[in-house]
């Protein structure tokens, strides 16, 4: 016999139903665990979990039919508004069959308001079937305390919690927080996951929010809410100093109740588990805290939190929040976000900004006489000096910090800013072609100190800067002993030390005269950027690598040019470049394993907290062999990275590939300046201008184009400036294409610039008025551009904020492409763009933007919902093939060391368009809007973009400083 009792509340009530006889089969349900059944009796317990998505699909099918694979992802929402429960999946399918005319997505859309989702649920009338009813019967067998749980809990912002986070809710401690989910979880009221997390799905949630707003006072609900906040902060807080114990000022300058809950972490592996786990869950519960104070930290400690983790765009979006509330923060604290913002900002490349928004913090600090943060500061500005090619004041701020340290006993601070310090005087010393014997003395004093304080990449790299400085003083034995002194850097350490050791062994070498031997070790360099390219991680901006490549390439070109041979063997010097160029401008893209950029992350953070620590005066060998297992792990995955990393154009290629177009790529051996002409399946090296005369009038050439840009600008100014730009631009042109002219002809031309050419507007110079030219980084980013497939039809034209509409040419624009979609106004944000031009043949963006100097990736479009980064389009699945900046200075601008020269328009080759159009200094929005009705008529009739661009840029050049970057077909 089977005696089914169901929905049973206790085992009380099963007792006295229990046959007394063997025979029967007894099937209790219940809300509740009954674990004295099993003690008792020998039941077994069965735990009902939710349906799976599959079954849950199978569910609706059966109900539905044919409607369910018709209308997929409305179905796949309606399960997850349902959680699914089988219940809620029956009910919605009654109210869809009820609904036979209405579409699945207009029930979601029904749906999608949680405050009215159990009421649309509950519509049937039907109390034995309504989900409350069903709820309630397992809420009102709770104890007073356990049911005031259940709600509070309901009211937690976050999709997955802990025990911490419940006691902060309820105010209680964390055991009695275990007491009271426990009891919940016999009720099935609450989830505990295989990590002792805690779940509450979704039609829970919104039954406990709907109790809370009914039985909880809003004073018990916002102090409750404020609770959580502080567990949160005070959590991230205490598991950041974990991490980086030296600084000590991740906790806001504020005093907690003592009542607030603490997280307790063993150590930097559980503080690091602990962030993964509850980052969003802080900035989920920031809300909470009514303070401008309080919104300031939560913003700070996410940024700390985001930087740790290695997502640095994600740090400088909670950073920028954080400057919003500073106007109540208290002086001391606000000038130690700025500092931890500046470092984000030199970890993004972005040197500028780091350098004044680092102005800004010691201003601050020096009030709030904090030294240590103050000499921290002047380190950082000192490192974005560096990146700004500052040497003096680089070496003037490392000086400044390295005394502070010294009066306040940070002996390991002050040698770290001696060798930002060392590294500064280097440069100047370059620069000044002054180097001397104590400069060297002073890099090895240096390396001891750091071996001393068992730094021993830092003592590497001290010695390895003596050995350079060795070397221009003509101490050959000295630096070849010292070098020999010095171990060779290990697989895995910083690729910035590794290229420093390759640099040192080449200039050795061709010091001794072995220049065979000197270009092995170039090549050998080279050849491990690449390889660093393809770790996951790949390369920090922050450091001295691109120098360290940019020098080695040149070292080579010298070998080569002193071997005479590449004056006839021009195609050796080609290859040349682009070993260097297309290993220097190369862009990472997100990497798409998750589990691998899981590990790259954790791997991130591990060497960043290691080095931390060191800094702190104690190695944790826990985490030194996670990091040492890690580092093997990844070894196995190497070469499973996304990159936009490109093996040299062989020069046949690229010569096939240009028909009866001309490449001429700019360059410089120290002062002088060659250009490499490619033209009829031949190389041609010949001398070019003075490297410095053609430099200056770059940059005043640049200048005057800006100052033309205002739509408003007085005519007798106009020509006065008009007047100086055709001067500069006369005399570029003499300097750079006249002496090419025998081999060039008036053919369509590819230019590869270089520093400081990379912003000129080429459409001025008189011999390229009205002719066809693109421009590209490196041979081998045009051969991938003008290889690249071609999507084809759909035309998608987007106008951002801050153009008036008589100007802006996209009204215009709908004329020459009548079916294009057009995204503007508040409709033109940073998603809905990206999803509007991605796998579109044409892109026209008129948006106002700015380049980035230090990092081409942080180049920005300003939309309605704030900047669409470069970054963000490096991520599209198929990015469009032609794109139109139609913005201020996009296209290129000076740029550091192994930056995109190309602006946003050398991103969005990397991400594979063909052709990009862009301004290379400003422009008015009359001019633009003129200039592009022009081009994209001649372009929608057929004309190759770089031949349209031609005609219209030679109507007003100054006026229109457009470039083709490119394909230029």
């Amino acid at each position: 016999m089977l005696i089914l009792l169901d929905n049973a509340k206790s085992a009380e009530q099963v007792r006295p139903l229990l046959p007394g006889h063997g025979g029967c089969f007894v099937l209790v349900t219940s809300r509740d665990a009954v674990p004295s059944l099993a003690i008792r009796h020998g039941a077994r317990r069965i735990e009902i979990d939710l349906l799976t998505s599959a079954e849950a699909v199978d569910l609706l099918r059966t109900q539905l039919g044919p409607r369910v694979d018709v209308e997929v992802e409305a179905a796949a929402e309606l399960i997850r508004q349902c959680a699914r429960l089988p219940l809620a999946l029956r009910m919605v399918s009654e109210l869809a069959i009820a609904r036979s005319g209405e579409k699945l997505a207009e029930l979601t859309a029904e749906l999608g308001d949680e405050r009215q989702r159990l009421d649309v649920l509950d519509a049937s009338g039907d109390a034995r079937t309504a989900l409350r009813a069903v709820f309630s019967w397992s809420y009102r067998n709770l104890p007073e305390d356990t049911a005031r749980a259940f709600r509070l809990v309901g009211t937690h912002p976050g999709s997955d919690f802990d025990i911490g986070a419940v006691a902060a809710l309820t105010g209680c401690t964390p055991a009695q927080g275990r007491g009271l989910v426990n009891l919940l979880h016999r009720a099935r009221l609450i989830d505990v996951t295989s990590k002792a997390r805690l779940r509450m799905h979704d039609l829970l949630r919104t039954y406990a929010r709907s109790l809370a707003s009914e039985m909880d006072s809003k004073d018990e609900l916002t102090s409750a809410g404020e609770r959580l906040f502080r567990y949160y902060l005070r959590g991230t807080g205490t598991a950041l100093d974990l991490i980086a114990p030296q600084h000590g000022k991740h906790r806001p300058p504020w005093s907690d109740p003592p009542d607030i809950v603490t997280p307790v972490l063993a150590g930097q592996h559980d503080a690091i588990s602990w962030l993964t786990m509850e980052r969003d869950n802080l900035f989920l519960a920031s809300g909470d805290d009514g303070s401008r104070v309080g919104g300031a930290a939560a913003r700070h400690i996410l940024g700390l939190v985001a930087r740790h983790m290695g997502d640095i765009p994600q740090a400088l979006h909670q950073f920028e929040y954080a400057n919003l509330d500073l106007a109540a923060v208290p002086p001391g604290y606000r000038g130690r976000i700025w500092l931890d913002q500046a470092e984000s900002l030199l970890a993004a490349g972005l040197a500028y900004e780091a350098a004044r928004r680092l102005d800004d913090a010691v201003s601050l600090l020096d009030r709030a006489t904090d030294q240590q943060d103050i000499g921290e500061a002047e380190v950082l500005r000192a490192v974005a000096d560096l990146l700004l090619g500052r040497p003096i004041s680089a070496g003037r701020s490392a000086v400044r910090a390295q005394r502070r340290f010294l009066r306040i006993g940070a002996s390991t601070w002050a040698a770290i800013a001696g060798l930002v310090r060392l590294q500064a005087n280097v440069r100047r010393a370059w620069a000044k072609r002054a180097a001397t014997v104590s400069l060297a003395q002073r890099g090895l004093r240096l390396a001891t100190r750091f071996a001393e304080l068992h730094f021993s990449e830092e003592s590497a790299v001290s010695r390895l800067l003596a050995v350079r400085v060795l070397l221009r003083t003509g101490r050959i034995a000295d630096a070849e002993n010292q070098l020999a002194r010095t171990p060779k850097p290990p697989q895995f350490t910083a690729a910035d030390h590794r290229m420093l050791r390759w640099l040192c062994e080449a200039e050795l070498a061709a010091a001794r005269g072995e220049r065979a031997l000197a270009r092995e070790h170039v090549r050998g360099g080279l050849a491990e950027v690449a390889d660093f390219r393809g770790r996951p991680g790949g390369l920090d901006p922050m450091n001295g690598t691109p120098h360290h490549l940019l020098e080695l390439g040149w070292l080579d070109l010298r070998l080569m040019l002193r071997d005479n041979r590449s004056v006839d063997e021009p195609a050796e010097v080609f290859a040349h470049l682009e070993r260097v160029r297309s290993r220097a401008h190369t862009h990472q893209l997100p990497i798409q394993d998750p589990v691998l950029a899981d590990r790259v992350k954790d791997y991130r953070q591990l060497s960043h907290t290691l080095r931390l620590a060191q800094i702190g005066g104690y190695v944790p060998a826990k985490l030194a062999r996670q990091h040492e297992a890690l580092e093997q792990e990844l070894t196995r995955w190497r070469g499973q990275t996304n990159l936009v990393s490109r093996s040299p154009a062989e020069f046949a290629a690229v010569a096939e590939r240009l028909g009866d177009r001309a490449l001429i790529a700019f360059l410089a051996c120290r002062d002088r300046g060659l250009a490499l002409v490619v033209v009829d399946g031949r190389a041609h090296l010949i001398p070019t201008g003075d490297r410095a005369l053609v430099a200056e009038t770059a940059w005043q050439l640049h200048a005057d184009l800006n100052a033309l840009a205002p739509d408003d600008l007085p005519p007798p100014v106009a020509r006065v400036v008009v007047a100086s730009a055709q001067a500069r631009a006369h005399r570029l042109d003499e300097e750079l294409l006249r002496p090419l002219n025998r081999l060039t002809g008036d053919r369509e031309l590819v230019l590869i610039p270089d520093d400081p050419l990379f912003a000129t507007a080429w459409g001025t110079l008189p011999s390229l008025q009205g002719r066809p030219v693109a421009v590209a980084s490196s041979a081998t980013a045009w051969l991938a551009a003008d290889t690249a497939k071609r999507n084809q039809g759909r035309v998608a034209l987007v106008r951002g904020p801050g153009l008036p509409p008589k100007t802006s040419e996209v009204n215009t624009l709908r004329g020459s492409y009548p079916h294009a979609s057009v995204l503007e106004g508040r409709d033109a944000t940073t998603a809905s763009v990206l999803e509007h031009i991605n796998g579109v043949e044409l892109a026209h963006l008129a948006c106002h933007g700015s380049h980035g100097v230090e990092n081409a990736l942080f180049s920005r479009l300003e939309l309605a919902d704030g900047p669409l980064f470069a970054h963000d389009v490096m991520q599209l699945p198929d990015c469009p093939t032609s794109v139109v900046l139609a913005a201020n200075e996009l296209g290129m601008s000076r740029a550091r060391p192994g930056n995109e020269p190309l602006g946003f328009a050398g991103v969005l080759l990397s991400a594979g368009a063909r052709t990009v159009i862009a301004a290379v200094t400003r422009i008015g929005d009359e001019a633009t809007a003129t200039a592009m009705a022009d081009y994209h008529r001649r372009l929608s009739n057929g004309t190759p973009a770089s031949h349209a661009l031609a005609v219209v840029t030679a109507t007003d050049p100054f006026r229109r400083p457009f470039v083709c970057v490119g394909s230029g077909r």
